[in-house]
């Protein structure tokens, strides 16, 4: 029983003002990996189905016109373009929210710091580094989840983009 009721004190914690920036920074991490996973388990497993519904529409078309073999090829690429794209620019976004978040958790720790200070007048090197440390938490925790966001929302934008040039290319060969 005492270890449930340290469990609630700890989310108490978790929860409190002070913590609200990393709560929120690990809520949006774990939301931005859940969308990271989420593209790759695409091109993994439902990608090739859908290049090869894509390539079978293509081929099925009546040979009729030019022009609307040009128009039934953009349909089908803005379709495909799309399931490929789908989340890549909310995952680029997640990645900047969470930055500004842990800017906005240093920041106001440094004001807690600041505001100790004018209050106790106390400059103790010993108390303003620790509390200086424990205001840059927030910046340090954003940027591991930012830098490893970066990476992965860039090679899924890079992926994207090739994967979109070679059905192109595959469509205009048939």
């Amino acid at each position: 029983m005492n270890w449930l009721i340290g469990l609630y004190d700890g989310f108490v914690r978790l929860f409190s003002g002070e913590a609200l920036v990393l709560t929120l920074i690990f809520l949006l991490a774990a939301a931005l990996w859940a969308l990271i996973i989420e593209r790759y388990w695409y091109f993994l497993f439902n990608h090739p189905d859908v290049l090869d519904n894509a390539a079978q529409i293509w081929n099925r078309r009546a040979n009729g016109s030019v022009q609307m073999a040009r128009r039934a090829r953009r349909l089908i690429l803005l379709d495909v373009d799309a399931q490929m794209s789908r989340y890549v620019t909310l995952i680029r976004s997640l990645v900047v929210v969470i930055f500004l978040l842990g800017l906005l958790g240093s920041i106001g720790g440094m004001i807690d710091v600041l505001d100790a200070l004018t209050v106790s007048g106390d400059a103790s090197t010993l108390a303003l580094s620790r509390a200086i440390g424990t205001a840059a938490i927030p910046v340090v925790v954003a940027l591991a989840v930012v830098i490893t966001g970066i990476v992965f929302g860039q090679e899924l934008k890079q992926r994207v983009d090739r994967e979109a040039r070679l059905l192109r290319d595959r469509l205009r060969r048939s």
